[in-house]
């Protein structure tokens, strides 16, 4: 063979290429044996750390698999009193009642006593050991470190979404935690945990969605396939704290001179709805127009499932009756509303059934009844309501449910939720009606202008609702209207901002 054939293409062949385009001849660059043990010994470090986090991980992972096998164990050899007691307890821990917690945990930590395993690693994200197999075995896993977040007060959800976890915090675009589970599985274990809080609950591709509350108030809706293609958990932080209207004020949700206003609304005992989409601040409003009312109120409170309000605890001085409604309860809860000696009802949530009680509760009571409702349009409640009714009542007449709505209500709130999680009030409108024709109007007093990005303002107060307002809170009453008149000369709503309704 041609020997300068051998070499054809040698330079080629063994050129580098180099970071910058150009070509570069291995046999130029200068070798420092330094520099090539440094090398060697950072990824023999990097391996070495690998093996080491891999081993870690297999050792946590014998953890579990042995603490579950333990009080699988337990449980199956128990009596059948014993089991009911562990089942119970189990509920009542993974659905946030220190107490349950806390037996589970000390279990645990006598376990790894006996076995000589206090000492093993544990995933970073919990606190030690004994939390970390808790919760990986009888808790929440990972999404339990919602709760112990700095910034959990102002957090208002949380999600499990596949094996990813999210918390909602104010202020964090990125809601995506380095956190997560390892596998599908496990998030469906947590979704069974949360299942068994009662025996009436069932969670199975036939019943794949679930709503339940915990302990401190959390509400829980879990969805698995076939209803989804992944499985998805979201909390929702519904506990609301103690909160004024000038609280909400400094929170930019709306201007000083929207705040008159709402407190001749509260003070004055309008009816109101305060309304708006999820997480739009809708309770935390409802809660600050309740600590406006005297203490000599006697205010009846309907909530569903829990005490999500916790206006007796707020406020231990008013007159507050608070009674808790569920599916077995709602036919006879309104006889005990009746025998109560009530002024005015408070119904935490607006959704069916609690439509025609809330009704009830204004046409047999004093004026001032507070409800929560999911719309952001205030024109067509009355109709809505009348609809609500119908689902529990077919035979009562639609029109006649519609005015009943119209004729009870006088202002409706409308809360949004903005881009930054902050929430804003975007409507406050009143309803005018016509006992002269049986007809109504919505109109509104301030409107959220979103091309001006400003408030605007209208003084058509309804003279029915300025009787009423004036005399439960006449000095209120008189300075609404002076900053309702002086603020429409200066940002008037214009002609949008009233809508005739029959």
């Amino acid at each position: 063979m041609d020997p300068e054939r051998l070499t054809d293409g040698c330079e080629d062949d063994c050129a580098i290429r180099s970071t910058d385009g150009r070509s570069d001849d291995w046999r130029s660059t200068p070798f420092d044996v330094r520099d090539y043990l440094l090398e060697r010994q950072l990824l023999a470090d990097e391996n070495k750390e690998t093996r080491a986090a891999r081993e870690s991980d297999h050792l946590f992972a014998r953890i579990k698999l042995a603490i579950t096998d333990y009080f699988s164990q337990r449980f199956e050899t128990g009596k059948e009193h014993e089991k009911l007691s562990w089942l119970n307890r189990q509920h009542e821990a993974v659905t946030g009642v220190r107490s349950a917690a806390e037996w589970f945990k000390r279990e645990i930590e006598e376990f790894l006593q006996r076995n000589n395993l206090m000492g093993s690693p544990y995933p970073e994200c919990y606190t030690d050991l004994v939390e970390a197999a808790y919760q990986e075995t009888y808790g929440l896993g990972v999404i339990s470190t919602w709760w112990k977040n700095e910034r959990y007060d102002i957090s208002q959800a949380a999600r499990i979404i596949g094996t990813h976890v999210f918390f909602e915090i104010p202020g964090e675009v990125n809601e995506l935690r380095p956190i997560s589970y390892e596998s599908e599985d496990d998030v469906l274990r947590v979704a069974k945990q949360l299942s068994l809080r009662s025996p009436n609950s069932a969670l199975n591709p036939h019943h794949p969605s679930l709503e339940i509350d915990m302990a401190d108030g959390t509400r829980v809706t879990i969805v698995i396939p076939p209803w989804s293609t992944r499985p998805i958990i979201i909390f929702r932080h519904y506990t609301i704290p103690k909160i004024t209207l000038d609280d909400i004020r400094m929170q930019g949700t709306f201007p000083s001179e929207v705040l008159p206003m709402l407190r001749a609304i509260a003070c004055g005992r309008g009816t109101t709805l305060v309304c708006g989409p999820v997480k739009s601040g809708k309770s935390t409003l409802l809660s600050a127009l309740i600590s406006e009312r005297k203490p000599s109120d006697k205010m009846m409170i309907l909530q569903k499932g829990f005490d999500e309000l916790k206006i007796s605890s707020h406020y231990p001085k008013h007159q507050v009756m608070e009674l808790i409604m569920n599916d077995s309860n709602q036919k006879e809860i309104f006889e005990l509303v009746l025998r109560s000696d009530y002024e005015y009802i408070i119904v935490g949530e607006m959704r069916s059934a609690e439509a025609d009680i809330f009704l009830k509760g204004c046409e047999r009571g004093l004026p001032g009844a507070l409800s929560t409702y999911h719309t952001p349009d205030p024109d067509n409640i009355p109709s809505q309501l009348a609809d609500l009714v119908l689902e529990s009542h077919p035979a009562k007449g639609r029109q006649a449910q519609l005015e009943r709505a119209a004729r009870n209500l006088h202002f409706a709130i409308v809360m949004e939720e903005c881009a930054d999680r902050s929430k804003r009030l975007t409507r406050l409108t009143a309803y005018d009606w016509r006992s002269s024709d049986h007809s109504f109007r919505t109109v509104d007093l301030v409107v959220w202008d979103h091309q001006m990005m400003d408030w605007r303002y209208s003084a058509r107060v309804p003279e029915r609702i300025q009787e009423i307002l004036g005399k439960y809170a006449p000095a209120e009453t008189r300075q609404m209207i002076d900053v309702l008149t002086r603020m429409a000369a200066l940002k008037p709503i214009g002609k949008g901002g009233q809508t005739i309704a029959s």
